[in-house]
């Protein structure tokens, strides 16, 4: 039997054997960079020639490294048809081992892009696709990007670190960043039915492995195979996103879109990290009183019947749009009271209690939906008339000067404005555009009636049930720095730097927006409904805040200018609801 090679670092760069002197140099290296005791532990474990599962298990044995998460990711895995893992790169080895050996339960075609340096592992070379990372244009690099497309279009699965190196600290900080990820991986995701899964990999190196870095990176790169072998005892964790299929092309972005599918698979990668996703609690409003008791619909009926015939603004089949104040339909707005605190639990924003009824009933405007049929509310919204409103209570009289301090040069201070709230339909209309337009269409009509209001201004609720990552997300890529306007209470949750990375690089169209939220969201849920509505009618959104009294849910703050709406957007936004209907 042939004597076994030695592991020595001349085997992973022909550079050591080019020149005399360095390999003179090769056994001080050797011991430096921890591939002398790499070698020994060849020697004492029996590794050499074991088939690729076996040594994989032996390795991580050996390293007792602890692995969490494996059921979690092998569930995420489809069973067959090409696969790409894209994941962030924490430690530099061993997580790809760790990674091909778990879904080696799974699959039997796993294949990971590795750097050319982990060639002394012979044992795995069925597992590895080499490539040389850190040098644009290397040789062999185009056939190993080859080898990856063919691999996945024979159906496979290929786990692939797009940083190509290993993560560093970011300055003045314990956290973790990536290299940028190359693009080189975008033609990959062009594949038929590819199946995409972003994997956050939970881990770090020592903290001497980042001094070195600091230094020069080339010194991390040497002491990598020191760093694994230093592991035992590590904890890993694997956290995957949700697989995704098809992706769309306006979220895919052009090959030159700094905001396009890389960055996207990145940032969605990057906020798996369960530290992210710990979730501030929501406001306890104790055991919630029972529903009020529903109002008679004859006595619904005859209010409707006794408004003037100028307060119908709307109609469509059976359910026509009216508006009315308090004192005109107390029944009506008791009902609507009820309705809005049964719509609102659902979505863990009740009061609590009975009913959902204030002060600011009294003076603000009610247009609801009124289904003749059944002579039921289906759906109701209330206007504040700011002009009205401070003339004869001043700021306290607005409802959203409880949530925000407004300077006087914001619009509801200097003209006429329409201050929208407390908007809901009821659930059997909430799959339908029907009952949304129609209650856009009502406020419409009342601007007709009352054109010096031009404006109008109020909050989209991001309900408790959206994760604390979705809601950031969509603050930080909708909100318009403006000193105009403060919220007396914020959400008091740092935002992760890989996000403002990300949006640094330029904001995502709300079609991009929506697709996002909707890979963060468990159930699969995109942007808010009256959200999507308000920003194709040219939204400005302002700030977010804590709503207080309304089960401490987060508000976002925008305003709608009703004069620069032009007629083609008004028809375009006809079109799209005609289309989903």
């Amino acid at each position: 039997m042939s004597q076994r090679p030695a592991i020595t670092v001349s085997r992973t760069s022909s550079v050591f054997t080019e020149s005399w002197w360095l390999r003179v140099l090769v056994p001080m290296i050797d011991w430096l960079t921890g591939f002398r005791k790499l070698d020994e532990l060849y020697r004492v474990h029996r590794f050499e020639n074991l088939e690729a599962t076996a040594f994989a298990e032996r390795l991580l044995r050996v390293l007792d490294i602890r692995l969490h998460n494996t059921d979690g990711l092998l569930a995420s895995v489809p069973a067959t048809g090409p696969c790409l893992l894209v994941a962030n790169h924490p430690l530099g080895a061993i997580e790809g081992v760790a990674l091909a050996w778990i879904l080696s339960r799974r699959r039997a075609d796993v294949k990971i892009l590795a750097n050319r340096r982990l060639q002394v592992f012979s044992e795995l070379s069925s597992w590895f696709i080499f490539t040389e990372p850190l040098k644009r244009g290397a040789q062999g690099n185009l056939s190993s990007l080859r080898a990856c497309h063919q691999h996945l279009s024979q159906g496979g699965l290929l786990i692939v670190f797009p940083a190509g190196r290993v993560a560093t600290r970011r300055s003045h900080s314990e956290e973790l960043q990536d290299y940028p990820w190359h693009r080189s991986i975008k033609s990959l995701l062009k594949i038929a039915g590819l199946v995409t899964l972003p994997v956050f990999i939970e881990g770090r190196n020592s903290p001497l492995f980042y001094r070195l870095g600091r230094l020069h990176p080339q010194l991390r790169m040497m002491t990598l195979m020191r760093e694994m072998l230093r592991a035992e005892g590590k904890a890993l964790g694997f956290f995957p996103g949700k697989p995704m299929v098809d992706i769309p092309a306006d979220v895919r972005g052009s090959d030159t879109s700094i905001s396009g599918q890389i960055a996207s698979l990145r940032l969605l990668t990057c906020l798996q990290n369960p530290e992210l996703k710990r979730e501030e609690p929501l406001q306890d409003t104790g055991t919630p009183d029972p529903l009020a008791p529903a109002v008679a619909k004859n006595v619904l009926a005859a209010e409707v019947a006794a408004l003037p015939a100028a307060q119908c603004l709307d109609s469509t089949g059976l359910i026509h749009v009216y508006y009315s104040s308090m004192q005109q339909t107390p029944a009506i707005v008791s009902e609507i009271q009820r309705l809005r605190e049964s719509v609102f639990r659902d979505l863990d924003e009740g009061s609590g209690q009975s009913s959902d009824g204030d002060e600011f009933d009294k003076t603000y405007v009610h247009v609801f939906l009124y289904n003749n049929q059944t002579q039921g509310i289906i759906g109701a919204c209330r206007l504040g008339r700011t002009d009205m409103l401070l003339q004869t209570g001043g700021e306290s009289s607005l409802y959203l000067g409880q949530m925000f301090a407004f300077s006087p040069d914001f619009i509801n201070m200097n003209r006429p404005c329409l201050e929208m709230g407390r908007s809901f339909i009821t659930p059997e209309f909430q799959r339908s555009y029907q009952a949304l337009l129609l209650l856009f269409k009502g406020i419409g009509g009342f601007i007709r009636q009352f054109p010096h209001y031009q404006t109008l201004y109020g909050t989209v609720s991001i309900s408790r049930q959206y994760s604390m990552l979705s809601t950031l997300l969509i603050r930080e890529a909708l909100v318009q720095s403006t000193q105009q306007v403060v919220a007396r209470k914020e959400l008091a949750v740092p935002v992760p730097s890989e996000m403002t990375d990300y949006l640094k690089n330029g904001l995502p169209s709300i079609s991009q927006l929506d697709w996002l939220v909707r890979q963060l969201e468990p159930d699969g849920k995109g942007l808010p409904v009256l959200l999507r509505h308000y920003a194709k009618m040219g939204a400005r959104f302002y700030t977010m805040g804590v709503d207080l009294n309304f089960a401490g849910t987060p508000g976002l703050l925008l305003s709608v200018d009703i004069a620069g709406l032009s007629k083609r957007t008004l028809k375009q936004f006809h079109a799209i609801h005609q289309a989903q209907n």
